[in-house]
């Protein structure tokens, strides 16, 4: 399968529905370890992960990773915040892309030009609706949206909308399920250039078994 097949949108958006956990990896992985991270995710198994920038290196940890992964696992960016960075990520060999702060229009018209996923990050209605006028059906929730305003933004939402959890911990997996959210970025599977490879797949699949158990549950 090509590079531009498994970085279009359309790829993508047909992986998604099936994901349940993505894993948020900061870019700043020590060099003689991003291999072993990525190998212990895919073990677990981890089938999406976002590369939280945090520092230089985070593009070549994003092209690790891709490289490694295959067609095993999504490889996404986070912190996207210009036209700029999103065509550096790109070119890095991300699947998708996210920003922090609010929906950005530009980014998704970029995203679009390139047959490339752009997730908005919302906080309100308005947002998501626009957000959904311009093409997007998966939209990040932003991390400082407590629940009562989350029900309040799904009360107004078309249904055909997916809503994805970011920076959700481990405990909360269940909660950010239980609330209809598709999708959850889930923030301490990795936690430090100290933690054993064995406690990132133990965390992988107990996030990954919480969304496994959770689907059972809703098909009864």
């Amino acid at each position: 399968m090509s590079i531009a097949t498994v970085q279009s949108a359309e790829y993508v958006l047909e992986r998604l529905p099936h994901l349940g956990i993505i894993a948020l990896v900061p870019g700043e992985i020590p060099t003689n370890q991003v291999i072993a991270v990525a190998d212990a995710l895919l073990a677990s198994p981890v089938e999406a992960v976002e590369i939280v920038p945090n520092g230089p290196n985070t593009l070549d940890t994003l092209d690790v990773f891709r490289r490694r992964a295959g067609q095993n696992m999504l490889v996404g960016a986070g912190r996207v915040e210009t036209v700029e960075q999103l065509a550096a990520v790109i070119d890095a060999g991300a699947q998708f892309a996210s920003s922090s702060a609010d929906f950005m229009l530009p980014l998704m018209a970029a995203a679009k030009k390139r047959h490339f996923l752009y997730l908005p990050t919302i906080h309100a209605a308005a947002q998501a609706l626009l957000a959904h006028r311009a093409g997007s059906l998966w939209q990040k929730i932003r991390d400082d949206v407590d629940a009562e305003s989350l029900e309040s933004i799904q009360e107004r939402l078309p249904t055909e909308i997916s809503l994805i959890g970011n920076q959700i911990p481990l405990d909360f997996i269940d909660a950010a399920l239980e609330s209809d959210l598709r999708l959850v970025c889930v923030n301490d599977i990795y936690l430090d250039a100290e933690q054993p490879m064995a406690d990132i797949i133990t965390r992988a699949r107990a996030a990954r078994q919480m969304w496994l158990d959770w689907m059972h549950a809703s098909a009864e």
